[in-house]
């Protein structure tokens, strides 16, 4: 079961609603991270903006190109790194069930 989605997204292509929407529901999800913010316009088409890298407007003619990047320890715990807000989210390792 996952524990979190990182969408390798552009501005008008990949993620959207219905995708947030059926991680969201599965059993101990925690975070969608993105590329890239979903400009479709769909409601509820975006996790809140610190979990994604790069916040496009249509027209913008260049992109900061940040990036989201993941690292695991020996552990089972893990962070995701966003260059744009240059904070870092720690996920504890997951008890192992029976």
């Amino acid at each position: 079961m996952p524990r979190i989605a990182v969408f390798d997204n552009g501005a008008m292509k990949g993620g959207g609603a219905a995708s947030l929407k059926a991680l969201q529901g599965m059993p101990d999800f925690e975070d969608v991270w993105q590329l890239h913010k979903n400009l479709r316009g769909e409601a509820d088409g975006n996790p809140p903006d610190a979990f994604v890298a790069n916040l496009d407007k249509v027209e913008d003619t260049m992109h900061a190109a940040h990036y989201l990047k993941v690292s695991a320890q020996a552990d089972g715990s893990f962070t995701v790194f966003n260059s744009r807000t240059g904070a870092t989210k720690t996920y504890a390792a997951r008890q192992v069930r029976n």
